[in-house]
């Protein structure tokens, strides 16, 4: 489980001097096991609306929906599928700045046959419930995808499944 993992990096978050910063990037990967994901998710919040940005950006990094993407509706799996990746919905809707996702290797089905409809299927579903152009890059392209974080930087987001 790498929930410690990532508490431990927001912690670190927590001991940065109090300063007005113009944007700051929160990153989380590997959040799709519903029940590894939650306490994590619940420091963000805390983290986030203490900090002193001017803007701020969440990234999920991929492995959004364990084992492997999100099955079709009609599948005994989806309604695993949809719980897994609700904590990381509900994070994004109460998230005060813009958020993203992109897919990692479990929501490309791991590489099955099926890999390409799940992350297409996992897009429509994310952009439903969080917003349009949330999921990048899009259709199950590689991109990249640039994205503007204030006045000196730019995130260049792509998704490395295709090589």
């Amino acid at each position: 489980m790498h929930s410690p993992i990532l508490a431990l990096a927001l912690l670190g978050t927590l001991t940065v001097p109090a300063q007005h910063r113009e944007h700051i990037l929160y990153l989380i990967g590997d959040a799709g096991n519903a029940g590894g994901s939650q306490p994590v998710l619940d420091l963000l919040g805390q983290v986030s609306a203490a900090d002193s940005a001017k803007a701020r950006t969440l990234l999920f990094l991929g492995d959004n929906i364990y084992e492997s993407g999100l099955h079709a509706t009609d599948h005994p799996l989806w309604v695993k599928d949809t719980a897994n990746i609700g904590p990381q919905l509900r994070a994004m809707r109460e998230f005060n700045g813009a958020c993203r996702m992109v897919p990692g290797n479990h929501d490309w089905a791991r590489g099955a046959v099926d890999g390409l409809q799940a992350v297409r299927r996992e897009e429509g579903y994310v952009e439903a419930a969080a917003g349009a152009d949330v999921f990048v890059p899009d259709g199950g392209c590689p991109g990249p995808v640039l994205m503007p974080l204030g006045s000196d930087a730019v995130l260049i987001l792509l998704d490395t499944q295709w090589w």
